[in-house]
């Protein structure tokens, strides 16, 4: 596989953040991931100027189907015969033309991570593997900072995309951590796309079964994206947003995770929306329920940052965003009035084990940090406020380097 995508890498050298970025927005982008395909765009049209680029956009970008005689002249006939082989790509019965199976997103001017599309696009009955949306850029943004030098865990890989970049960034080793086989497959399918070999291939497991119970093995970094979602239990919704009725059922496996597999000094960042209640959920806030999932003697360091409230995160916001029918919104507002959540913001979550776990309790205890800011989850390299804020929440933890 690796010489196979060897030939579709080099064939798509020209489709980078910055081009796609210029050809899209109209200036460079630092990242350009799939998110561009919202739910109500699929098969938009392209900007039409009948070159390779605008080929590789319409096919890999936006979803839209391509005539067979301009992807050929675009890719070359031996790269879209590999993607065909590999069943990335396929011919459109009956109308001369080719499509793409998956979305693939520049990351950067080095990295190209392939996914799903953004549902309802794409067209597996599988579970979909998570396209790179804005949580995904804004947490890939911060273990850029942090990963180099450090033994790191992707965990809820999805597509891998925080693998590569940690890999991309100086981490000395990751290991890649996904339940679901579709997306498990994409994380193998990358890693040879990039030419980067991760630590061992990726588990079919996720957060306290992921090693084995005797396995002692410890991790510098764990990166986390979960399923967050406060999903209500009688709709149905993608595994890999999914995080059951209070949207932490997942976020509290990766604290526990974590609280066995972090070294010393070690630092797990998650990428999640967090709530705000009117009234602490379950007579217990946050900070209280990551203290109780964090299952070891060790007290650690906690900050939870996140976007601070505004009527485009109240429970129906939210819903008219998430449903289409107007049954499911009212089943949506339901759940998170039941759960007390009076607004949903973006956010995330660091917590940083202490150095001498043995001696923590001992130690002077530094209080959980709440910060706010607006637009966390905004793309390099508009995301000013969300980067200060990180690296307010990284220096008040210690753990960058010098």
């Amino acid at each position: 596989m690796y010489e196979e995508l060897a030939v579709v890498r080099e064939s798509l050298a020209a489709y980078s953040s910055s081009a796609v970025g210029e050809r899209l927005f109209g200036r460079e982008a630092a990242w350009a991931p799939t998110c561009v395909v919202r739910r109500n765009a699929c098969l938009m049209e392209p900007p039409r100027r009948a070159d390779a680029l605008d080929t590789m956009i319409a096919l890999f970008a936006l979803g839209a189907s391509v005539p067979l005689p301009e992807a050929r002249a675009a890719l070359g006939r031996r790269c879209l015969g590999t993607l065909e082989s590999l069943g990335l790509t396929s011919r459109v019965p009956g109308e001369g033309s080719v499509a793409s199976a998956v979305a693939i997103s520049p990351l950067g001017d080095d990295l190209l991570v392939c996914t799903d599309f953004a549902p309802p696009c794409h067209v597996s009955r599988d579970q979909p593997c998570m396209y790179v949306g804005p949580d995904s850029a804004a947490l890939a943004d911060v273990v850029s900072v942090v990963a180099r030098g450090r033994r790191a865990c992707d965990l809820c890989a999805g597509s891998g995309v925080q693998s590569l970049v940690a890999l991309g960034s100086g981490a000395t080793a990751v290991l890649a951590v996904e339940r679901e086989p579709r997306a498990a497959g994409f994380c193998r399918l990358n890693r040879a796309l990039n030419a980067r070999r991760l630590l061992e291939e990726p588990r079919s497991s996720r957060s306290r079964a992921v090693l084995d119970d005797d396995d002692d093995r410890s991790f510098d970094l764990v990166a986390a994206n979960p399923p967050f979602v406060a999903v209500p239990g009688e709709l149905g919704y993608e595994a890999f947003a999914d995080g059951g009725a209070s949207g932490e059922a997942v976020i509290r496996d990766v604290v526990k995770f974590a609280a066995d597999h972090l070294a010393d000094g070690g630092l797990l960042i998650v990428v999640c929306e967090i709530h705000h209640h009117h009234h602490h959920h379950h007579g217990s806030s946050l900070v209280d329920r990551i203290a109780a999932w964090w299952d070891a003697e060790d007290e650690p360091e906690v900050v939870v940052l996140r976007e601070p409230p505004d009527p485009t995160k109240t429970p129906a916001a939210v819903a008219a965003r998430r449903c289409i029918t107007a049954r499911s919104r009212r089943l949506w507002i339901e759940n998170l009035e039941r759960q007390g959540i009076d607004f949903v913001s973006n956010g995330f979550i660091f917590i940083r084990r202490r150095l001498d776990r043995s001696n923590s309790k001992k130690k002077k205890k530094k209080s959980p940090l709440l910060l706010e800011a607006p637009r966390l989850w905004a793309m390099p390299p508009t995301n000013v406020e969300a980067r200060s804020a990180a690296r307010r929440a990284l220096d008040y933890l210690q753990v960058l380097h010098d």
